[in-house]
């Protein structure tokens, strides 16, 4: 009798998490097999009819010039923002933790940032960096560094570092969120331990604070990379992907395919490997967690 009760209500579970799964079905599962389907087709996203091109799409993706772009900038952009990120994060999370007045202030400050939608901060330092009547150009001219000026946003090496540098404003108060909660949770009578032992604020942050801060630095390394695999709001908006692909993402670069070449095809074939390295990089992240607290356990 308890038996049946048991799996009946195992059943019922089931039944409350059904229409979610239906839901997860329908607008995330169904999608991502079509898009998968047309990736190994000749669709131009208009017309009812489309022939099946094979392995042609993914052929032309990996000869094509811009899709290295793409992974270069990826890469470059990784190392330019989640570190700088990251580290500016714990400079202002251990300052703000010491403080003894004024540090949710502060955190609210330094947060507010992620707060403003993304586009309206594009357009803010788009304007910023323009080469003609920009302020960043304006301020120079003002102060007597005229030869300082830049046409930052037509260059494509000096666009790509804007981006990042917009990029560091925007999220370094999320990981400095991130840092203070962490740090709330290390036991204080471990930092005790080290003053009686004679220990200085120097030793204290390299042998207590930052090891026991490891779970965090994975976190905001592991978001940061995913977020630059899809990052496309920031470059669309400013730059959409240029100057000469200067600041083209795997994303923009999709959008292109769709929108101006009317190639679905190849897009959805962007769309897989955008995928693949989603995934790679979530099992990397389950495989760095485990890790993580097995190392905890022992």
């Amino acid at each position: 009798m308890k038996k049946r009760k048991k799996i009946y209500n195992q059943k019922e579970a089931y039944l409350f998490i059904l229409p979610i799964f239906l839901f997860f079905c329908v607008y995330s599962v169904y999608p991502l097999l079509f898009n998968i389907y047309y990736a190994f087709t000749d669709w131009n996203g208009i017309s009812r009819s489309w022939n099946w091109a094979g392995a042609d799409n993914f052929k032309a993706l990996f000869r094509d010039r811009v899709v290295l772009i793409c992974l270069k900038n990826t890469i470059l952009y990784i190392f330019g923002t989640i570190l700088p990120q990251a580290a500016l994060g714990l400079i202002l999370a251990y300052i703000i933790s010491g403080m003894k007045r004024f540090s949710r202030f502060f955190r609210a400050l330094f947060y507010f940032p992620n707060i403003i939608p993304l586009s309206i901060i594009c357009i803010t330092f788009q304007k910023i960096f323009e080469t003609h009547g920009g302020d960043l150009n304006g301020l120079l001219h003002v102060l007597g560094l005229g030869s300082l000026t830049r046409q930052w946003l037509a260059v494509p090496s000096l666009a790509l570092k804007v981006l990042m540098v917009i990029n560091v404003w925007t999220y370094t108060g999320f990981s400095m969120f991130l840092y203070c909660v962490s740090m709330t949770n290390i036991p204080q009578e471990l930092y005790e331990a080290a003053t009686i032992d004679g220990a200085g604020g120097f030793r204290k942050f390299t042998h207590i604070t930052f090891p026991l801060l490891r779970n965090t630095h994975m976190t905001l390394i592991l978001l940061g990379m995913i977020s630059t695999i899809k990052n496309f709001d920031l470059p669309f908006i400013i730059t959409k992907g240029g100057p000469a692909h200067g600041t083209e993402f795997f994303s923009t670069y999709m959008y292109h395919l769709t929108f101006d070449k009317f190639d679905q095809g190849m897009a959805a074939a962007v769309v897989c490997l955008l995928l693949a390295l989603s995934l790679g990089l979530t099992i990397l992240q389950l495989r760095m967690y485990g890790v993580g607290f097995k190392s905890k356990e022992r």
